[in-house]
């Protein structure tokens, strides 16, 4: 029986041997082991369920989320310049 710490070390190893095995085969070989192996992903990973995607609704949060920023900071214009209300009061010693 193999320890418990001893697997992720077993794992490596028959990767490891499993790539060597692969590198040593035949074009043909490699070829239909590399679909095996494709069909095999393909059935074992579940389908991606995401939700369709929806410019529109991004760039709707987008706009809103510029818009509420906006409206929160505290902001004043000097021409193309912002300046900040908090960088006009007193300053902390370092």
């Amino acid at each position: 029986m193999v320890a418990i710490e001893k697997w992720p070390a077993l794992l490596i190893a028959l990767l490891c041997l499993g790539m060597l095995l692969r590198m040593v085969m035949g074009p043909v070989r490699r070829a239909r082991l590399d679909a095996w192996w494709r069909r095999l992903v393909v059935r074992v990973r579940p389908a991606k369920r995401s939700s369709p995607v929806r410019p529109d609704l991004a760039a709707q949060q987008a706009r809103e989320a510029i818009e509420r920023a906006q409206r929160m900071s505290r902001v004043q214009r000097e021409g193309n310049v912002l300046t900040p209300d908090a960088f006009k009061g007193p300053r902390k010693p370092h």
